[in-house]
């Protein structure tokens, strides 16, 4: 008896033991490897500046306005007879010249424009351009050289492309109001079609509003407070 007693124990014994290695194991579990510390998120890009909206109604009216001037234009008389001067050679000279500029003086005139003119490209891949005709009823250079120095080229691009449009900055022209004050311009671009519907040139309006446009210094690229932007953001 003592024997079968014995046993009992034992057995018990082995019980509890075996239960309680079971236990510690489900407690010991192999514990995950700590997370690796997260790279820091890149610094958030500065927000593109947008228009404000006086000067997007500015700039939506001035290509609707040399828009709606090209479209009258495009297929008369004034677009072959620009294209005969570029065909002479003669520019300035050209027998037609003054009638050509009359009709951008007007122009000027009419809409009270800074400066009324025509751009032809030189070299037919819109890297350079010349103003061929431009009017200069309100001052300004006829007839000059279009550099990269006017940062045009959206805007210019989209016009040799078919599409009217405008700068999105202003310009200072140096004392060129009568008082010897500066003007402060917004530039518009729209392609002139020839009888064949092929695009010939592009007419450009400078339209002065020095008084709304010098509250925007930094929509100005001739300023140095500019913010550089040259074409609407995406």
């Amino acid at each position: 008896m003592q024997r079968c007693s014995t046993d009992n124990r034992m057995m018990r014994l082995l019980a509890v033991l075996l239960a309680l290695a079971l236990l510690f194991t489900g407690c010991t579990k192999p514990q995950p490897a700590p997370d690796e510390p997260k790279e820091p998120d890149p610094p958030a890009l500065p927000a593109a500046p947008v228009l404000p909206d006086e000067l997007a109604v500015l700039r939506d009216n001035l290509t609707l306005l040399v828009s709606n001037e090209a479209s009258r234009l495009s297929g008369s008389a004034f677009v072959t007879t620009f294209l005969d001067m570029l065909r002479s050679g003669s520019g300035t000279s050209y027998k037609e010249y003054g009638n050509l500029k009359a009709t951008l003086d007007q122009l000027a005139l009419t809409y009270g424009a800074y400066q009324v003119y025509v751009l032809t490209d030189l070299d037919d891949d819109l890297t350079s351009y010349e103003v061929a005709v431009a009017s200069n009823t309100n001052g300004g250079q006829p007839i000059c050289l279009w550099a990269e120095h006017h940062r045009a080229e959206y805007a210019l691009n989209l016009a040799m492309n078919g599409t009217s449009a405008a700068d999105m900055f202003a310009r200072t022209w140096k004392g060129a109001a009568a008082d010897g004050s500066d003007i402060l311009t917004w530039t518009a671009f729209a392609p002139l079609f020839d009888a064949d519907e092929s695009i010939a040139a592009i007419l450009a309006f400078e339209y002065p509003k020095t008084a709304l446009l010098a509250d925007y210094p930094e929509w100005n690229r001739m300023n140095a407070a500019w913010n550089g932007v040259t074409e609407p953001a995406e």
